[in-house]
């Protein structure tokens, strides 16, 4: 899959929507939005997967809801996962602050050819898009 550096389509995944508004401030140069993709529900987010060709996939761990505490995104990672052969070269950016689940997110994917990143917080760094497509293996 050839990224597209101008506008990424770009899945954000979070279950705190101030965090979404804060990364696409701090990323508003490299971000069109019409190619940006918001959810809390990692059911929506393999929706997502399933229709729509993304460059960047942001997943944090936990997700929890008014009613449980236990969702999380590893349905998003397992789905990936066990359908490799879609997932050849995109970019996963785990932005998790919870240490546990960054390293289930890991294990889940680490067997997948794609571009993985650990950048807790990332939702609050300037220029994370053109950081992230400034590294040498996307010359």
């Amino acid at each position: 899959m050839q990224h597209n550096k101008i506008n990424p389509n770009v899945l954000f995944v979070d279950d705190d929507i101030s965090r979404y508004l804060s990364f696409t401030q701090n990323n508003h140069n490299s971000l069109c939005a019409q190619d940006l993709h918001f959810t809390k529900c990692p059911f929506d987010a393999i929706d997502m997967l399933r229709n729509a060709k993304l460059d960047i996939i942001f997943l944090d761990y936990d997700l929890p809801t008014n009613t449980d505490n236990s969702i999380t995104s590893l349905a998003i990672a397992q789905y990936i996962a066990d359908n490799p052969q879609y997932f050849t070269d995109q970019i996963v950016v785990i932005h998790s602050a919870n240490p546990i689940g960054v390293a289930r997110l890991m294990d889940v994917l680490k067997y997948v050819t794609l571009q993985l990143y650990v950048i807790p917080n990332a939702w609050y760094k300037p220029n994370l898009i053109d950081f992230i497509f400034n590294q040498p293996w996307h010359s």
